[in-house]
């Protein structure tokens, strides 16, 4: 897995992927699943987004988000979820979202002290 990358199907991110591509990785629905174990973790190297859930089901499991603009963001109509999943170090949004229909459950997005 790359940075850029469209995951359109079940995937599995174990390690640390750090880039300055924006969005870092887009999750499409109605197949893309990604579930990040292990050392998994998006970082970005500058300002913008961390993961773009795009369609309609996308799903993101675990794992860490850190040093974006916004972790990640889900501004597409589609039912997304996203389940455990702990953003650092965001300096606009931790969970970008728009419309109804997303479930987010159990995820860690501590607020910014300035």
């Amino acid at each position: 897995m790359h940075g850029g990358d469209t995951i359109i199907d079940s995937e599995l991110l174990s390690e640390g992927l750090s880039c300055s591509e924006d969005p870092v990785l887009i999750i499409e629905g109605p197949g893309g699943e990604l579930t990040m174990g292990g050392d998994g973790s998006i970082e970005r190297s500058t300002d913008g987004v961390g993961i773009l859930a795009a369609g309609d089901y996308a799903r993101l499991n675990n794992g860490v988000i850190r040093n974006c603009q916004s972790g990640l963001s889900l501004v597409e109509s589609g039912f997304h979820t996203v389940i455990g999943v702990m953003i650092e170090e965001f300096s606009e949004n931790g969970i970008y979202a728009v419309r109804d229909g997303k479930v987010i459950h159990q995820n860690i997005v501590p607020i910014p002290l300035t």
